[in-house]
């Protein structure tokens, strides 16, 4: 056939390049050998445009309003979103299942999820455009999800918050889709589209951008999507200058995800600029968010007095505002402070008591945190088992969160804990050897996850880390500490955790990539 003669003699690269031109790629007449014309409608665009005409006018419709979701949606979705004129509410569920039928939509009955391929997708999107309903169906999807992430951030401190972060997962292109929308409704840059719906209610458009990339701070943190996130959240703010609430939380939110990255200059900008409206403004809570993370800040850069000092002013604010969440987590911090002021016994007990409020609440990944800060304090006071034991629980907890950056921190104080054995001069020398290069592999695959997300140490976390790999080297020769280190780097990320945990004794030998 000449057309696919055309793309079998195309390079990979060209047809790359040509996908989003899907259409044209495999148009044109085919001829078989004997010279016999084989219809058009065999064609890649002729074969869509045949199976649409033969739809009804409503399964058109609702295949059209379908082609706004990227990554499948669920039945409820479109219900929530399809849903107008001639489609009732009651119809979807057959009109999807005769779309099913029809090999049109795909149905997951393990995620009870339904999809496009996205040939049918870019095909409908067109003819929703056509249609000129694309701006009411885009503006509902992006509340439909709006409200989807803003109920899964209300839930990120309580019990259900793996449930709500893998669904959050599961629908995070919908979440592109709708931030995507938002930015093109604004700026203009629609590829010839209509928006004119989203332009007549822009401050609205506006508004949602910012209150997603707030509701999303949590998911996009936890999950390892820095920079993807924090390029969402810059842009949000872009649409947004005005000095309103929403854009202090939104400030906040971008200000969290550059700290993450360790970029402090700018985390500690966008943090004063949050303050200084929250402060306009006289939002108590939004003040005592904004004290504890520029608290933060001066942390990460070994300026423990003034840290303290911004740490005791939003506990001081939370407890007035009597938030038992927000005061885990200001006792949390200072005893972060306290730990690395030297006062262990006021680090135990101000982290002790964060811990017993974070597991009333039931926040798996507030929980995680103090149980590693223990860890830490029970470390530096040579209580190694029960550093490692503390250790082992966390790992588990931010395994079912998927906190890829969690994970890492979990590894690295693991491998810090095998100081036991490699700096004891009574140690085995047998055992001190496996000690070692089980730290080692644990560091090689922490490092390896760290730069799979764009998560670098903290200053104080690499002079740690740096007096743990000194030690190995003094244990390890050259060679053996890189075979290690490679072996870590090259585990996949239920691997290293099974590893880590006990469940498996054995590296992997060949190397593998990482997640």
């Amino acid at each position: 056939e000449l057309a696919a003669a055309r793309v079998n003699a195309m390079p990979v690269d060209k047809i790359a390049e040509r996908l989003n031109q899907r259409f044209r790629l495999l148009l044109g007449t085919r001829t078989v050998p004997h010279g016999e014309r084989i219809p058009r409608h065999q064609t890649l665009r002729a074969s869509i445009d045949w199976s649409y005409d033969l739809l009804s006018e409503r399964e058109q419709l609702l295949m059209q309003r379908l082609s706004v979701f990227s990554g499948g949606w669920t039945l409820e979705a479109a219900e929530a979103i399809c849903v107008r004129d001639s489609i009732r509410e009651w119809e979807v569920l057959d009109l999807l299942t005769s779309l099913v039928g029809k090999s049109l939509v795909g149905y997951q009955p393990n995620e009870d999820r339904y999809r496009l391929l996205e040939t049918i997708r870019e095909y409908m999107s067109e003819q929703l455009q056509d249609d000129g309903g694309r701006d009411t169906t885009y503006v509902r999807h992006l509340s439909y999800y709006l409200e989807l992430a803003e109920e899964a951030d209300s839930e990120m401190g309580s019990p259900r918050q793996v449930e709500w972060l893998n669904r959050l997962e599961m629908e995070h292109d919908n979440f592109r889709a709708a931030m995507s929308f938002c930015n093109e409704a604004l700026t203009g840059c629609s590829n010839n589209l209509s928006f004119e719906a989203a332009k007549t209610t822009k401050v609205t458009v506006a508004e949602s951008g910012l209150r997603l990339v707030i509701a999303l701070e949590h998911f996009w943190r936890v999950r390892g999507y820095l920079a993807e996130g924090r390029a969402r959240q810059l842009q949000a703010l872009a649409n947004a200058p005005e000095p309103t609430s929403r854009r202090a939380g939104a400030l906040n939110a971008a200000g969290t995800l550059a700290f993450r990255q360790g970029n402090y200059t700018e985390s500690k900008k966008l943090y004063e600029e949050s303050l200084s409206i929250a402060r306009k403004l006289d939002k108590r809570s939004g003040i005592a968010s904004m004290l504890n993370n520029l608290g933060m800040v001066a942390y990460a850069q070994g300026d423990y007095d003034d840290c303290r000092r911004l740490y005791g002013e939003a506990l001081a604010i939370r407890r007035e505002l009597e938030d038992r969440p927000q005061i885990s987590a200001s006792l949390n911090n200072l005893g972060s402070v306290a730990y690395r002021q030297g006062d262990f016994e006021a680090a135990k007990s101000l982290l002790a008591e964060s811990l017993q409020l974070r597991r009333e609440f039931g926040d798996a990944q507030g929980i995680a945190g103090s149980l590693n800060n223990l860890a830490a304090v029970a470390l530096a006071q040579g209580e190694y088992r029960t550093a490692r034991s503390l250790h082992l629980e966390s790992l588990p907890i931010r395994r079912d969160l998927r906190d890829r950056q969690g994970i890492a921190e979990s590894l690295e104080a693991l491998a810090e804990t095998g100081r036991e054995w490699f700096e004891s001069p009574d140690a085995d020398p047998a055992k001190k050897t496996e000690e070692a290069k089980r730290a080692v592999c644990l560091l090689g695959a922490a490092r390896a996850l760290r730069e799979s997300i764009g998560a670098p140490l903290l200053p104080d976390e690499l002079e740690e880390n740096k007096r743990t790999v000194d030690g190995l080297h003094e244990v390890l020769d050259h060679g053996t500490f890189s075979t290690e280190w490679g072996k870590g780097g090259a585990m996949t990320l239920e691997e290293v955790i099974a590893y880590a945990l006990g469940h498996s004794k054995k590296v992997p030998g060949s190397p593998k990539p990482t997640e």
